[in-house]
């Protein structure tokens, strides 16, 4: 019975983000697991939620609790949420919903900041393109020696490029 798996599930749902993406998958991520590594919960989730997937998640597997309780809670979870009077976990499911589309429109708002200054950012970089690359300095003389300075300022001075 891998019940650990499924407190990670219970995370990735929660959130819609996969587990540990910040890692590279490998055995180091694997060690750090074993050494008490886990996803961490936002403030706002459902509490009776995150206490359930943290005992899924446990570091000693004796502690994890059996695939039938997490069942039973599951099923005593939606029957309280189905419910027309206020619960408490209802309460905690409702809230938790309520800063989730929060957070949703500030994310949607942030994108669309991000997808206007990305789109500024690219105009002056499209704009302004610096790149290393070899001058024939000899061009630049040759530029100067064919051009007649009059008194000019040297700011009002063209340079013919060929």
């Amino acid at each position: 019975r891998d019940i650990y798996s499924f407190g990670v599930i219970m995370w990735e749902i929660l959130t819609g983000e996969e587990a540990f993406n910040d890692y590279e998958f490998n055995t180091k991520l694997a060690i750090k697991i074993c050494r008490g590594l886990r996803p961490e919960f936002a403030p706002g989730d459902p509490e009776c939620y995150v206490e359930l997937a943290k005992k899924c998640m446990d570091s000693d597997p004796k502690k994890r609790p059996a695939a039938t309780y997490v069942n039973a809670e599951r099923s005593k979870f939606q029957e309280l949420a189905n419910e027309s009077n206020e619960t408490i976990i209802k309460k905690q499911f409702l809230e938790a919903d309520e800063q989730s589309l929060e957070a949703d429109k500030r994310s949607l708002e942030g994108d669309k900041m991000v997808k206007k200054l990305s789109s500024i950012v690219q105009k002056s970089q499209d704009h302004n393109k610096y790149t290393s690359k070899l001058i024939n300095t000899q061009d630049i003389t040759k530029a100067f020696s064919k051009m007649a300075i009059v008194s000019a300022p040297i700011d009002n001075v063209e340079i013919p490029i060929e």
